[in-house]
């Protein structure tokens, strides 16, 4: 599921990197509607897409992906788990959904996501690449 304000967000940046509009392409089938963000979530002053995300997942108990840090403790203080985008990339790998995670993740760390060599190496060392 892909709250609108999400898409929007990365409809945002499309023409800044190939790899965006892809992501947009993908999210668009899984688009829906924003929902109420209940004042718990507002009170931590979130980015509207973090904020939406998190009351999805509260509406549906469905897990969050969310990289910001401010984000992930929000929906951990709501009971929600949470993966990053990491995190679904080596899941990806480890379902055989992509042949290889490094490729995706050169170029989303191309495409401005901050992931450090340190963590990308013990990342792509965990699925055998």
């Amino acid at each position: 599921v892909v709250p609108n304000a999400v898409f929007l967000e990365i409809q945002a940046g499309i023409g800044e990197h190939q790899a965006v509009q892809s992501t947009a392409d993908l999210a668009a089938p899984r688009r829906t509607v924003d929902v109420p963000i209940p004042l718990s979530i507002e009170r931590w002053d979130l980015g509207l897409g973090e904020s939406q995300v998190i009351a999805h997942c509260l509406k549906d108990a469905q897990r969050a992906v969310l990289d910001d840090a401010q984000g992930r403790q929000c929906a951990r203080a709501h009971g929600i788990a949470v993966i990053g985008t990491l995190g679904v990339v080596l899941s990806a790998k480890r379902h055989g959904m992509i042949p290889a995670a490094r490729p995706v993740l050169d170029t989303l760390r191309r495409s401005g996501m901050y992931l450090s060599d340190q963590v990308l190496a013990e990342a792509l060392r965990l699925i055998g690449e």
